[in-house]
C-alpha cells in the first residue's frame, strides 16, 4: 500500500443490535412471581448476582414493599444472590439534581464488586429509573439494568425508554447516557396507591404518542376513557 493510499480516510457504517424486554405482571414480588427471575441470567457458573435501589416514595406508599422483596429474594435463594441492603434514594428531581449520591451509587456497586453480568434492580418512579440508571450505565461501560417503574406514566415513557439523565449546572438533563436497559417489569399492583391524579395524568404519554403514531390506539383509549379511570382491568 503507498503512502497516499494508506493515509485515505476511512468511514464505515455500523449497527449494534439490541435486544428491549419488556415484562407485564400483577404483582412482581408475588410467590409465584417469575417475570423478575426470568430477566436474571446466570453468568458461566454462578447464580445471577443483584442489587436492589428502591424510590423511598414508593417506600412511604407501600409500607410492606421492603419485606416483600426480602421474602421474594429468600424464597429464590437458590436462584439469586442479594448483593448488600436494599438501597434506598430520596424519589422526585432531588436524586437527579445531587451529582453526590450518584458517586454513592458507584460506590456501593464498587464495595459489591458488581460487575457487567450482575444486575442492578431499580423500582421507583421516573427520576429514581433516571439517576440509577446513569449510574448503572457508566459503571464498568454497563452493568445490566432492571427497571421496575411505579407510575403510569414511567410505565409508559421513562421506564421503557432507552435515555439516563441527571441534572447538573442547573440544567435538566445535562448529564446522560443512551442504554438499553436489560429488562423493564411494568407492575399492575405498584401503582395501585397512586392517586387518581397521578393515575389518570400518567396516560398524557399514551395519549401524545397514539396521536403520533397509532390512530386505532388513539380510539381505544378515547373510547375507554371512563373505564380508565376507573381502574377497570380490561381497559388497561
Amino acid at each position: 500500500m503507498s503512502p497516499s493510499e494508506s493515509s485515505k480516510p476511512i468511514d464505515v457504517s455500523f449497527q449494534a443490535n439490541f435486544t428491549h424486554r419488556l415484562r407485564f405482571t400483577r404483582d412482581v414480588f408475588g410467590k409465584d412471581s417469575r417475570e423478575l427471575l426470568s430477566l436474571l441470567e446466570a453468568a458461566e457458573d454462578r447464580i445471577p448476582r443483584v442489587q436492589f435501589w428502591v424510590d423511598e416514595n414508593v417506600l412511604t406508599a407501600n409500607p410492606e414493599l421492603r419485606h416483600r422483596i426480602q421474602v421474594f429474594c429468600s424464597q429464590n435463594r437458590q436462584r439469586i444472590r442479594v448483593e448488600g441492603n436494599l438501597q434506598v434514594l430520596p424519589g422526585g428531581e432531588d436524586v437527579k439534581n445531587d451529582i453526590h449520591l450518584i458517586e454513592r451509587m458507584l460506590k456501593c456497586f464498587n464495595h459489591a464488586d458488581l460487575d457487567r453480568r450482575s444486575y442492578v434492580v431499580v423500582i421507583g418512579g421516573g427520576a429514581v429509573l433516571d439517576a440509577v440508571g446513569f449510574a448503572a450505565a457508566i459503571a464498568h461501560r454497563g452493568i445490566r439494568l432492571i427497571r421496575i417503574p411505579t407510575t403510569t406514566l414511567a410505565q409508559g415513557d421513562s421506564g421503557i425508554g432507552v435515555k439516563n439523565s441527571v441534572n447538573l449546572f442547573q440544567k435538566k438533563n445535562w448529564l446522560g447516557t443512551f442504554a438499553v436497559p436489560w429488562g423493564v417489569i411494568n407492575d399492575r399492583k405498584l401503582v395501585e396507591t397512586l392517586s387518581d391524579r397521578d393515575f389518570c395524568s400518567g396516560f398524557s404519554e399514551a395519549v401524545k404518542v397514539a396521536l403520533l403514531k397509532d390512530e386505532k390506539f388513539f380510539r381505544f383509549i378515547s373510547a375507554h376513557a371512563e373505564e380508565i379511570r376507573g381502574r377497570q382491568d380490561a381497559a388497561w
